[in-house]
């Protein structure tokens, strides 16, 4: 199985775990479904902090696929690195400086296999941190856990224009309607794949909902990703006949939405597991 190619696993198996369901992998059959079971047992994440400018000392840190630390990472080949994040945070309100040596110590990190996310734990950035996170072509997703200040912003335009990023998340909640028009915007793009947002609110909802009316063709086979329980688009969606453990999806022909519940399988009642779902996906057909 170590001889499969790189590249199988990640253009084709990574896919089918970051998509946000449980035990995706117990569904393949025959060769696909033996290198589908080896990357769950092998497959792992990697996280490097930088703390106020400068890389934390034993700095990386490797998780299992459900987030649990490892801490023999000699067990692990690189071929099966799912992802790797780059944490960047800052205490106080002072924007750091950036070291000269700090590019270079970077890029080994950043071309090892796997998606690579910047996860940015501080708003606190400015021009010059910008210039050298948008000088990373590798650069995949971006995750934002605090205020979506102007400067975050100013860093999503210019990833929005050089046409990078597969993903979005924005674990915070503050943003504007100016911010919602900003996540859509990379809806659009080709090469965009998944918006992920921690909570749901009328107006990004319908938003998102006005701009796949809008761009029927653009969103097709994109997601929304939404880290609690949401309302169905609208009154066309009916239950579907797709028979799942893992979710239970409604659909109106153009967009699927899947409601999961983390803690219940679907042997359960459908009002028990649908009252304490807390995930909801969207997809556009």
């Amino acid at each position: 199985m170590n001889q499969v190619p790189i590249a199988f696993f990640e253009d084709v198996l990574s896919l089918a775990f970051v998509e946000g369901y449980k035990c995706r992998h117990s569904l393949f059959s025959g060769s696909f479904g033996k290198c589908a079971l080896r990357f769950c047992e092998l497959g792992h994440l990697k996280e490097l902090t930088l703390q106020n400018g400068n890389l934390k000392e034993r700095a990386c840190r490797y998780y299992g696929l459900d987030g649990t630390p490892e801490t023999n990472h000699t067990k692990f080949n690189p071929k099966f690195l799912l992802c790797k994040y780059l944490n960047y945070s800052v205490q106080g309100n002072e924007v750091p400086s950036i070291a000269a040596s700090l590019p270079a110590e970077i890029t080994n990190f950043m071309e090892e296999p796997g998606l690579f996310c910047l996860d940015l734990r501080s708003s606190t950035i400015d021009d010059k941190w910008i210039k050298l996170f948008c000088s990373w072509q590798r650069l995949q997703q971006v995750e934002i856990r605090d205020v979506l200040t102007q400067s975050v912003s100013d860093l999503l335009n210019v990833l929005l224009n050089q046409e990078q990023l597969l993903y979005l998340t924005v674990s915070t909640t503050n943003y504007t309607t100016a911010g919602i028009q900003l996540f859509c915007k990379f809806l659009l793009q080709k090469q965009f794949l998944g918006l992920y947002l921690e909570t749901y609110g009328d107006e990004v909802g319908t938003k998102i909902i006005n701009t796949r009316e809008e761009s029927k063709e653009l969103l097709k086979g994109k997601m929304v990703y939404w880290f609690a329980k949401t309302v169905l688009p609208d009154d066309t969606f009916e239950r579907s006949e797709a028979k799942a453990f893992d979710f239970i999806r409604f659909e109106n022909g153009e967009m699927e939405v899947d409601y999961c519940n983390l803690t219940q399988t679907t042997d359960i009642k459908e009002e028990e597991y649908l009252k304490d779902a807390t995930r909801t996906i969207w997809r556009f057909l």
